[in-house]
């Protein structure tokens, strides 16, 4: 059994979601914009002022290969690319606050994407799928792992939250690899 028959109720909130292939550029674009405009500030030579951008893409693209084992088909493959591409954002609000010398915890650079998220995808409401996708962003990097009770017993946002995690935890680890 893969990943998305594991999980019928992300399946379920992608199709009730109405994002389309259109909706998902628009927004790779606003994303991709906030990287550079928050790294414009970032200290060069600072690690993430670009290696967050590189992790991001190679992350989005990841989801592409692996989209068959996992059972992503369709604009479900564009929507967990999009969200891997988006989930590290934060790290670059984390390394100003750190540059202007403000606290800041590592796991809230999740909470900080959420943040920048909204703001330049222009969302007012949160829509049950805005909601899933912003719970996944927001603990994905927590110290341990996310729980169903940590996603308020939302069944997607949990599902997301795990993929978005162990995908994330196998770029790291095949990034130290390509140090080592």
């Amino acid at each position: 059994m893969n990943f998305m028959e594991r999980n019928p109720e992300l399946r379920e909130l992608i199709r009730e979601s109405g994002v389309t292939e259109e909706n998902i550029e628009n927004w790779k674009q606003r994303v991709w914009q906030a990287y550079f405009d928050l790294a414009k500030e970032v200290p060069d030579g600072h690690v993430w002022k670009e290696g967050k951008l590189e992790h991001a893409k190679h992350g989005m693209e990841e989801a592409r290969e692996h989209a068959e084992l996992l059972g992503l088909r369709g604009i479900e493959v564009d929507i967990v690319g999009f969200i891997f591409f988006c989930h590290d954002v934060g790290r670059l609000v984390q390394a100003l606050k750190a540059q202007r010398g403000e606290s800041s915890f590592d796991r809230l650079h999740g909470i900080y994407g959420v943040e920048v998220l909204m703001e330049r995808l222009e969302i007012f409401y949160v829509t049950p799928f805005w909601r899933s996708v912003f719970a996944a962003i927001a603990c994905h990097a927590s110290s341990r792992v996310p729980t169903l009770e940590d996603m308020s017993n939302d069944r997607a946002a949990f599902a997301l939250a795990t993929i978005l995690r162990d995908m994330d935890k196998r770029e790291g680890f095949l990034k130290a690899r390509r140090y080592t």
